[in-house]
């Protein structure tokens, strides 16, 4: 399904409810026009990025890329808008301080009503935090797999109720 402007022909950020909306969605949400130019910021972007919002209006969006993400990545990106196709994706993006974080991002795209695209719309969340975890699990789970040692789990009757590693019970 496609997002529509309002009739007027443009969306009104300024109505109080679709602000209320935006910054009660607690990710990041940021709004672009036909040429990645940043039009409108959500609070939850600027304390993801690290930016005040006048320091991303106006700029365009590659101001949060990095050079580690490969240029083949944004043109199969930019063939999406093209056909119209909504976006989903994990990709690196930097902060102003210059450190990396990893991103959920989901993009729309927004038309006016003549079908004609106008803007675009990206919703994104931090995942560095839960990326580091699920190395370590894995890390973990490696060093148990590899160690002659086992984990075993029993209830207070003995029984087991898991295991984990190379025990023989």
């Amino acid at each position: 399904s496609r997002l529509r402007s309002s009739s007027s022909g443009g969306l009104d950020f300024r109505s109080t409810h679709f602000s209320e909306l935006i910054e009660a969605v607690g990710m990041s949400v940021i709004f672009t026009d036909l040429y990645g130019t940043i039009t409108s910021v959500n609070q939850a972007t600027c304390q993801m990025y690290g930016y005040e919002s006048p320091e991303l209006i106006g700029k365009h969006i590659s101001l949060l890329y990095t050079e580690g993400t490969p240029l083949e990545t944004y043109r199969m990106l930019e063939a999406r808008k093209k056909k119209g196709e909504n976006w989903e994706a994990i990709l690196t993006r930097r902060r102003k301080d210059g450190t990396q974080i990893s991103a959920w991002l989901a993009v729309c795209y927004i038309y006016d009503q003549d079908g004609n695209l106008v803007a675009s719309v990206g919703i994104s969340r931090d995942i560095s935090g839960v990326q580091a975890r699920e190395e370590k699990l894995r890390y973990l789970a490696e060093l148990v797999e590899e160690a002659s040692l086992s984990i075993i789990a029993a209830d207070e009757f003995g029984n087991i109720s898991s295991k984990i590693g190379r025990a023989h019970v």
